[in-house]
C-alpha cells in the first residue's frame, strides 16, 4: 500500500532548495535539518527494536567495546520484531505503530527496565551522581524532571507527568546524599521508560 507524503511543504521547500544551489545535497541537508518540520518532528516516530536496544545499552554506559555475548542483544532486537540484517522484504521493516502490540511492547518495555533499574550499571550510577550535584535535597517535581532531563530531555503529557510527580510525593523531599536515592532515582527512570511518550524519538 502506498503512503502519501505527510508534508509536501517541506519536500517542496527541499526540491526548491536542490535546483537553486545547482543540486548540492549538502545544501538541501542544511535547509532540512535548519527547518521548523525537522525540529518539530521530534518525539513523533516509534523508536523501532534495533533503536530501543542499543539506546539502552548506550544509556546505561553497557556494551562499550566488544566483547562475547551479543547473541543475547540480537536475540532482543528479534523478539521485539526487527532482526537485524534480515527484513521480512526487500521493503524492509514496517515501521511505526506496527512495533508496537501486546507482546513486543511488554518486552520493550521489560528490556529497558531491567536496564535503567540496575544500580551497577555506570550511566546509571553518573546519572545519580549528576542529580545528586545538583541540589543537597530534590522536591518530586525536581526528582522527575531531573530523571527526563538524563533520559534526554522527554516531554510528558500533563497527565503523566502529574502520575509521576504523585507517585514520588510518596517520599516527600529527597535528600540527594540519603542511601535510597538511588534507588529512588532509579524506580522513576524505570516509571519513565514504561510510558507512552518514550517509546517515541
Amino acid at each position: 500500500m502506498e503512503t502519501p507524503p505527510r508534508d509536501m511543504d517541506t519536500i517542496k521547500m527541499l526540491e526548491d532548495e536542490y535546483f537553486r544551489s545547482g543540486y548540492d545535497i549538502k545544501s538541501m541537508l542544511r535547509a532540512l535539518l535548519h527547518s521548523d518540520a525537522f525540529m518539530e518532528a521530534r518525539f513523533s516516530r516509534i523508536k523501532g527494536p534495533i533503536e530501543t536496544v542499543i539506546g539502552t545499552i548506550r544509556l546505561v554506559g553497557d556494551w562499550d567495546t566488544p566483547r562475547p555475548g551479543f547473541e543475547i542483544i540480537f536475540d532482543e532486537m528479534k523478539h521485539m520484531g526487527q532482526e537485524i540484517l534480515n527484513p521480512p522484504s526487500v521493503e524492509g521493516w514496517h515501521t511505526g505503530k506496527e512495533w508496537i502490540d501486546g507482546g513486543t511492547l511488554v518486552r520493550r518495555i521489560n528490556f529497558i527496565a531491567d536496564y535503567v533499574g540496575d544500580l551497577a550499571q555506570p550511566g546509571i550510577q553518573e546519572i545519580v551522581r549528576k542529580l545528586q550535584a545538583e541540589a543537597p535535597t530534590m522536591s518530586p517535581p525536581e526528582l522527575v524532571d531531573g530523571c527526563l532531563r538524563m533520559l534526554g530531555c522527554y516531554e510528558l503529557e500533563a497527565e503523566t507527568r502529574r502520575m509521576l510527580i504523585t507517585h514520588a510525593e510518596k517520599s516527600g523531599d529527597l535528600p540527594t546524599t540519603n542511601k535510597e536515592f538511588p534507588g529512588q532515582v532509579a524506580q522513576m527512570l524505570q516509571m519513565i521508560v514504561a510510558t507512552k511518550e518514550y517509546l517515541y524519538a
